[in-house]
């Protein structure tokens, strides 16, 4: 009989919240009283009011200096010019309210324009050293933030040459006197090359950012030659929205593409331990060391990630140099997609009070050693082990399917989960306890032998029927055997809707996504739509 369904209090809301749908684009229209700026590098001037397109001013601080704190003012750029920065952009304004944002974006015809910084960051938002100022209400729309000097595909670029590490936008919250923040920030169809990092928000306190959306860019070829890097980095941040941005290329050290070279330290997404309230929904992941080190929990449901060699990271601390949640933090990953994901796992957590793991996809395409999913229930440095964890209705191809160590491990209920490991064993538990798993309904297949298919303790071995017996578990049955090499992926994916059938075509289109050029056949849900109905 299935195990009845479990509520576990702490976490109820969390796996039953309701997930609203995407609205297509944000659009806030100017108020009665906002002001419009225009600005253009190739037909402007500084001696023009900037008030219509016809007059713009030539450079963006010529162009910021005409915007009221407070209001609901607009500051466009040109499309298809290029603005080189002397200097960071220090933003330190916001409009009049959620519903009359302060804008930064783009007017005209072509592509977007391109903001081009000559030193460490490009976008510097922040209410300013010993200021009384907060930033709220503020929407970067529709730029190019592109650095030329670090463009590794032009002739004649030389890595050694390379200024160290641009950087995108940074958003910081400050503390003085008393804290300053910044509140409702949006990011949404921006484009961001050839960078140290895409975005960084943080700030040096609890909540520094708060309410952050990040929407609909594309994030590309972020690259360090040593150190680290992110796509998006996040700390100290209270509300955490990232749905459907394509982050593709995290590299350290880059050889460069084709062939990327990688290292623990170059994140497509890190968000450390002392943010809370986060969200990554329907993005894509690509060509990076994971798809998101989601240290304190939250939620990462339907999203894309292509050759990661840890697909998510939940929870878990290495070391002490980040702050530990002691009491855990709860995780919910649902309907995701992990396409060849290297030898590591495709979802790894610890530090984990409760959680659902529901209906993800994990495919490696061939035999790695790697695992689907890989629990850490340690209590070292304070942390809280692994407990309350619903792992059902994933399938698992060419991977490992479940291992776990520890002795914090309680309350794990693991049923109606499809495992195919190529080789090696399908289940493999260090200091099991009975009482602290049930299993029930799960489909096991793997290429060992069938005396080899399951692990307890490092040291029994047990095959079908002897795990069954051993741990309790019923209705388990023997899966199908599939070729781990015929699983569908991007490729296949890609020559469904008439495309080469490779990734880098598919790459190729979703870095090319905008306002002006979006495509729903290149963002995650139909990839992952497409993967199910070949996988069923």
């Amino acid at each position: 009989m299935r195990p009845a369904r479990i509520a576990l209090g702490l976490w109820t809301a969390l796996l039953t919240v309701a997930v609203p749908a995407l609205a297509d684009w944000t659009s806030p229209p100017p108020g009665p009283d906002a002001r419009i700026v225009y600005v253009s590098s190739s037909q402007g001037s500084d001696a023009n009011d900037g008030l219509s397109e016809e007059a713009p001013k030539a450079t963006i601080a010529a162009g910021f200096a005409l915007l009221r704190p407070g209001q609901g003012d607009y500051l466009l750029l040109q499309r298809g010019d290029t603005f080189p920065l002397a200097s960071t952009l220090v933003w330190n304004k916001g409009g009049a309210s959620a519903q009359e944002p302060m804008v930064f974006g783009a007017y005209g015809e072509g592509p977007r324009p391109v903001i081009d910084p000559a030193n460490a960051e490009a976008m510097h938002v922040t209410p300013g050293f010993q200021s009384a100022n907060t930033v709220r209400h503020l929407a970067v729309v529709g730029l190019n933030f592109r650095s030329g000097q670090r463009d590794f595909t032009r002739p004649g670029f030389d890595i050694a040459a390379a200024i160290p590490g641009h950087l995108g936008i940074r958003s910081v919250g400050v503390q003085t006197t008393a804290p300053q923040i910044v509140e409702d920030l949006l990011i949404e169809d921006c484009k961001f090359e050839f960078l140290g990092q895409g975005i960084v928000l943080e700030g040096p306190y609890s909540d520094s950012v708060q309410d952050v959306r990040l929407r609909r860019n594309v994030i590309v070829d972020t690259y360090v030659t040593n150190g680290d890097t992110n796509g998006v980095f996040v700390s100290n941040v209270r509300g955490l929205l990232m749905e459907e941005n394509l982050i593709d290329g995290i590299q350290r050290a880059p050889g460069l593409r084709p062939d990327l070279v990688r290292s623990s330290l170059s994140h497509a997404v890190y968000v450390q331990s002392t943010s809370r309230d986060v969200t990554l929904r329907n993005n894509i992941f690509t060509r990076a060391f994971d798809g998101g080190m989601m240290r304190p929990g939250g939620v990462y449901e339907g999203n894309l990630v292509v050759e990661a060699t840890i697909g998510n990271h939940l929870g878990y601390m290495f070391s002490a140099s980040a702050p530990i949640i002691t009491e855990g933090v709860e995780v919910r990953v649902t309907g995701n997609a992990f396409l060849a994901v290297g030898a590591n796992q495709a979802i790894q957590g610890g530090n984990l009070r409760a959680g659902l793991i529901r209906d993800n996809l994990m495919l490696s395409g061939a035999s790695t050693g790697g695992s689907g999913i890989s629990l850490i229930g340690e209590s070292f440095l304070g942390q809280f082990g692994v407990h309350n964890l619903v792992i059902e209705d994933n399938f698992i191809l060419g991977l490992r399917g479940l291992n776990a160590y520890g002795p914090s491990i309680s309350n794990v209920i693991v049923r109606d989960n499809r495992f195919r490991a190529s080789s090696g064993f399908v289940v493999e538990l260090l200091n099991y306890e009975r009482n602290d798993y049930t299993f029930a309904g799960n489909a096991y297949r793997s290429q060992s032998p069938a005396n080899q298919w399951f692990r307890i303790n490092q040291s029994t071995n047990y095959d079908l029927a002897g795990w069954t017996a051993f741990v309790g578990e019923s209705g388990a049955t023997t899966a199908p055997f599939a070729d781990p090499a015929s699983a569908p992926g991007v490729e296949s994916y890609h020559a469904s809707i008439g495309g080469a059938p490779t990734l880098a075509a598919f790459l190729a289109e979703a870095r090319e996504q905008s306002r002006q050029n979006w495509r729903d056949a290149y963002t995650a849900d139909p990839v992952i739509n497409y993967l199910r109905q070949q996988l069923h």
